[in-house]
């Protein structure tokens, strides 16, 4: 291994005395072999050494040096990096390395805010919007996580979100996972104690700014398949014939989903091709494809520019090989892939995932990944067509208990040349427009809806929030439920379901369109509420559904008593499954 770059540059002046000090390889180095002795840092002027700490980041192969205390100003001194230092295969430096740098003044002046936006007191800001705060100097690596930058809604409620830094520009950006609720206020807090390098606190008090997300445009129910398959994998047809067929048969929207293993760069680049020519102001295609292995899951990604497969494929540009069943993995090889910098989306429209039919198989009984959760954001709940059709509520309602937040879905899954006329199952969402972008900004949103009638419009909002959203719990959640069919068709019941699939209410319809608004009361803590329409003929129609947000979220999601019925003889074994829907770890007292 060698040194690729040093920070500061060799022979650098006016080197801050506050900052650390960081050597990068051409190669991943083994962190043990990186220790305050052979990484050192000396004064030039005695030779003495400086004591600090040692850390590897693994991510941009770099060693840290930093110092206990600032280094004095105006001083010249000497990193060194010894032959002790090794890489992950434990072959050592050629030659030990060494530069110096001298240092400038003391830092004695606290950092400034010289930039936000959206602006305080701002207005019409758009719901997809992120948050930055730009700054007159760099700034500590400590101060840089969520508790020192903090976007908050109604009921001062926390909005979860990404941080990044631009350390070029001194900017802190705050990038929300889902968008933000329209006609809302939200503050955006910098605490006090935000620090620069030399531990210049900010202010005495935190600064805290407020703006207001712009109104909610028209939303209308379009209607649509997520998941076809052609000839390009084991499907008929191509795809032009197939979107062809989709939009003549009245879809809105429509998604090639061709399994990922047998798709050739060149059918890759065709179906983009198609979807492109597809699209216009009354028709939106999507490329994509479906992940597949036979443990755990099928999955479909829409809007990738790569695609993974299950088998190392020799020759394909565009294919990403992930450890599967050969590996012992299955679909945990899919997932780091998924949130992997190699899977990038193919243009700024964003990329979503979603499970495909878990009445199959249900991706190792809903074993929680947080880490995917901003992406896998969809679940069919009705999958197929025919004498295939599985409807897999009981999956769904699992899913959510196990902590995934996804939305609701129904698609064909059609691999024969009668695209959109095998079934009537549609998946419906909710739009402002019919684009590209709307599109996956409300399959990311969870904007959606999964029905067996082909064009029943199902809504709902939860305190003013959309289906797919997660609300503040604020002890009560007042719905706005409506629904209607352009047939006429009356709903025998409409079922409000939370957590564990218990219904909390119900209604009957008399009118083919209705709007229902149940006020209900609920307990501290995450929970989630759906819709379910069932028709006078049988069609099934699912929400999305709305969670309430919480620090917390460990719940009981299954029990199970054997035998049923106990004896002295033969008493009852009671087991409980609890499950942890959060990314930290908790301790449960029995």
């Amino acid at each position: 291994p060698t040194v690729l770059s040093t920070l500061p540059d060799t022979d650098a002046t006016g080197v801050s005395p506050h900052r650390p000090i960081s050597a990068t390889f051409t190669k991943a180095m083994d962190p043990a072999s990186l220790t305050t002795s052979s990484f050192t840092l000396t004064k030039v002027s005695d030779a003495s050494a400086i004591n600090g700490t040692v850390s590897y980041d693994d991510a941009t192969r770099s060693a840290i040096f930093t110092p206990s205390a600032a280094l004095e100003a105006d001083t010249a001194y000497t990193a060194t990096l010894t032959t002790a230092v090794t890489d992950s295969y434990a072959v050592p430096m050629a030659a030990p390395y060494s530069w110096g740098f001298t240092t400038g003044a003391l830092d004695v002046t606290p950092p400034t805010i010289t930039g936000r936006i959206p602006a305080p007191d701002a207005t019409g800001v758009s719901i997809n919007s992120a948050v930055t705060v730009t700054f007159s100097e760099e700034l500590a690596t400590g101060s840089l996580n969520l508790s020192h930058f903090v976007l908050s809604g109604p009921g001062a409620v926390v909005v979860p979100a990404a941080l990044s830094y631009d350390a070029a520009t001194y900017a802190v950006t705050l990038t929300p996972e889902a968008n933000l609720q329209y006609g809302t206020a939200y503050s955006v807090t910098v605490t006090a104690n935000t620090t620069d390098y030399a531990g210049n606190p900010l202010g005495i008090v935190d600064d805290v700014w407020t703006f207001t997300t712009g109104t909610e445009p028209p939303m209308q129910a379009y209607f649509g398949d997520l998941h076809n398959h052609t000839s390009y994998s084991d499907g008929s047809g191509t795809p032009t014939q197939a979107l062809a067929a989709g939009e003549a048969a009245g879809f809105d929207f429509m998604a090639i989903s061709d399994h990922s293993y047998a798709i050739s760069d060149s059918e890759w680049a065709d179906t983009l091709s198609a979807v492109e020519a597809a699209t216009d102001a009354n028709f939106v295609a999507l490329r994509g494809f479906e992940y597949t292995q036979g443990a755990e899951g099928h999955v479909n990604v829409w809007n990738s520019t790569r695609h993974a497969t299950r088998t190392n494929v020799a020759g394909c540009t565009f294919c990403d090989y992930t450890p599967n069943l050969e590996a012992g993995v299955t679909v945990q090889g899919f997932y780091p892939w998924l949130v992997s910098a190699v899977n990038t989306p193919l243009d700024a429209a964003g990329e979503v995932m979603q499970f495909n039919h878990p009445g199959w198989i249900n991706f190792n009984d809903w074993f929680f990944h947080p880490e995917v959760s901003a992406i896998a954001r969809q679940e069919e709940v009705g999958n197929g067509s025919g004498s295939s059709y599985v409807f897999s509520e009981e999956e769904f309602i699992r899913s959510l208990d196990y902590g995934w937040k996804v939305g609701a879905t129904n698609n064909a899954d059609t691999h024969s040349t009668q695209w959109g006329t095998n079934t009537d199952a549609r998946t419906g969402v909710m739009m402002a427009e019919l684009s590209k972008t709307a599109l996956l900004e409300a399959l990311r949103e969870r904007r959606t809806f999964a029905t067996e009638d082909k064009n029943f419009s199902l809504s709902m909002k939860a305190n003013g929030a959309w289906m797919g959203s997660e609300i503040a719990n604020t002890g009560s959640i007042q719905f706005e439920i409506s629904g209607a069919d352009a047939d006429g068709e009356l709903a025998s019941l409409v079922e409000l379901i939370t957590d564990q699939g218990k219904t909390l209410t119900s209604t009957v319809p008399t009118t083919a369109s209705f709007t229902w608004q149940p006020q209900v009361n609920i307990s501290t803590g995450v929970h989630y509420f759906y819709v379910k329409v069932t028709q006078a003929d049988g069609d099934r129609i699912v929400s999305s559904p709305v969670w309430t947000m919480g620090t917390e979220d460990i719940a009981i999601t299954d029990i199970t008593i054997q035998p049923t019925i106990p004896t002295v003889h033969s008493p009852s074994l009671l087991m409980v499954r609890v499950t942890n829907r959060v990314a930290e770890s908790r301790t449960v007292t029995v």
